[in-house]
């Protein structure tokens, strides 16, 4: 392996972004002793960030961390300043210039402020950082609110189709060390609106609109008058992806070169509950009103999107254990008994694997070429294959001691795994950075909705601490470097607590009701004025005289369902 890659994939979480900014914060100051500035030569170790994927708060913070790892390293303290110092509820709650924003129920001004500000394309990429890989591949996922239409042909209606729209959508883009000519200010605005897009958590923030290149969602064709790239509106990725596992490993594939690298995928998520025994140890009781019905309905769509994208990246790791398996248990004694009975037998086997194996080869040489291939590149990816297969540690018990049937097994796997879609795929070790439960470490932020930390700075600041905390726990005890057999070795990282900082902060059981008379009162009227102007229109000229009332009741019915008390 030519070294460790880490892919960082950050899920959302609201006010929750505070774990997400000091976990980031912990890892940039893990690689600085590691692989960047602060590293002592004889313990330095090649590991570098390769993907950023990021939904909602997540993607936020994914674009300032990569601002932090390709252009300026001092950015990586925007991450606290922005979550913790300088966003807050009385700034989600000012009004503009020109009123309230029509389309969202808080003000977008702080969010659109700190992104123009932290999230700028730089001048050049002179401090591109060691332990940042020289193309770093990022992705945020999107809420298309309009979707794509694709459509399906049947088989027996030469001119009907099954059509269908897809809401689930994403954005990727690379940055590149050198850059490319024009990208920094190509890809940096990009990356900034794209992350605001991807917080625009529905009905608080308002959508937002991307440029989008029509190409990017092939095999859908668009009507020949809408012109690339077109506009389209989107709200918070993470309602239909909010951990996106199965994006970041698509990022990872498209490296040609990806399997020289020892990929570890680094799942950041301050609001995934992860019990023990996974065991349905309770059932869901019955509704208690019309809002709980709307509440479980949107909690179902998040969390069955976020189970359809793990299970897509894990079926990988089943297939390719299920074939190890075979190659080792049910392949190899059939190789090992032609190659026992000698004479016509073996030389057949290993006669016919040879040409099958040739025959893919020429055909994976050959996709995508106007021409055929030539014998000496059917021949160099042949034997490329064959080899990566008698390096790679998994086979190794399958070809351990053939002889003169190793090339008959090396082959025969080479079929295999061309046929199962196997052959550029590894095995993904997912590492998981979170609460160590919700009892036992609460984060301060997690309630009302995980708005609950916009109302105290004090709070924000105990959640990114957590994430400090929590991030290094799993660095330096789960996360190790390979032995030459694939079993773990030594621990990948070993570096000291940053000065001044609170590994262990106190813990802190927050709720609605620590809330002051004065929040309260704050978010109240702030409802009761988003309200009014709203219910006026349809109150009867009768009712109209009260409707500052009407509006008053509004507000409190919204604080209870959001949980406040009384």
């Amino acid at each position: 392996m030519a070294g460790t890659r880490l892919v960082l994939i950050m899920g959302g979480g609201v006010s929750l972004g505070t774990y997400l900014a000091g976990a980031l914060t912990e890892i940039f100051w893990a690689l600085r002793h590691t692989n960047g500035d602060l590293a002592a030569p004889d313990r330095r170790r090649e590991v570098r960030v390769d993907v950023l994927a990021g939904a909602s708060a997540g993607a936020m913070s994914a674009a300032i961390f990569a601002r932090a790892l390709t252009a300026d390293p001092g950015a990586i303290g925007d991450l606290r300043r922005a979550w913790v110092e300088e966003i807050s509820i009385r700034e989600l709650l000012r009004k503009g210039p020109s009123g309230f924003h029509p389309l969202a129920l808080f003000s977008p001004a702080k969010i659109d402020e700190l992104a123009q500000r932290l999230i700028t394309p730089p001048a050049d990429t002179r401090e591109w950082q060691p332990f940042c890989a020289p193309t770093l591949r990022i992705a945020f996922t999107l809420t298309n609110l309009g979707g794509v239409r694709y459509r399906i042909a049947y088989a027996n209606h030469e001119d009907a189709y099954f059509t269908t729209r897809i809401h689930s959508d994403l954005i990727r883009l690379e940055l590149h060390d050198p850059p490319e000519p024009g990208e920094l200010d190509r890809v940096w605005p990009l990356i900034r609106d794209a992350a605001v897009a991807s917080g625009a958590f529905p009905t608080a923030f308002p959508p937002r609109s991307l440029p989008r290149d029509l190409e990017d969602y092939r095999p859908a064709t668009f009507d020949p008058s809408i012109a690339s790239p077109a506009p389209m509106w989107y709200v918070d990725g993470g309602v239909l992806d909010n951990e996106p596992i199965g994006v970041a490993k698509d990022l990872v594939e498209r490296d040609p070169e990806h399997q020289q690298h020892d990929y570890r995928y680094i799942l950041i998520d301050p609001y995934l509950d992860s019990p023990l025994n996974g065991l349905n140890d309770r059932l869901h009781e019955a509704p208690a009103s019309l809002f709980a019905v709307l509440g479980d309905v949107a909690a179902a769509v998040m969390g069955q999107g976020t189970a359809k994208d793990w299970l897509r990246a894990n079926k990988t790791n089943w297939r390719l254990d299920a074939h190890v398996e075979f190659v080792t248990r049910r392949l190899r004694p059939l190789v090992v008994a032609a190659r026992d009975a000698g004479g016509d037998v073996a030389q057949t086997l290993a006669a016919g694997l040879r040409e099958q194996a040739r025959a893919i080869a020429a055909f994976k040489r050959g996709v995508n070429r106007p021409t055929p291939p030539t014998e000496a590149e059917i021949d160099a990816y042949f034997a490329a294959n064959r080899e990566r297969i008698r390096n790679d540690p998994r086979y190794a018990a399958a070809l351990d001691g053939l002889d003169g049937a190793r090339d008959a097994m090396l082959d025969a796997i080479f079929i295999i795994e061309s046929a199962a879609g196997l052959r550029d795929k590894e095995p993904m070790d997912l590492y998981l950075i979170a609460p160590r439960g919700r009892d036992e470490h609460p984060l301060a932020g997690d309630f009302l909705r995980n708005f609950g930390g916009f109302f105290r700075q004090e709070w924000r600041e105990h959640d990114f601490l957590c994430g400090r905390r929590d991030a290094r726990a799993v660095l330096l005890h789960d996360l190790r470097a390979r032995n030459g057999d694939g079993t773990p070795g030594e621990p990948l990282f070993d570096y000291p607590p940053e000065d001044g900082v609170d590994y262990d902060p106190p813990p802190l059981d927050i709720g609605p009701g620590d809330l002051t008379a004065e929040e309260r009162r704050l978010f109240h009227d702030y409802l009761k004025g988003r309200f009014e102007p709203l219910v006026a229109p349809h109150l009867p000229w009768y009712l109209r005289p009260f409707r500052g009332k009407i509006a008053g009741k509004a507000a409190r019915a919204a604080m209870r369902q959001l949980g406040f008390p009384g």
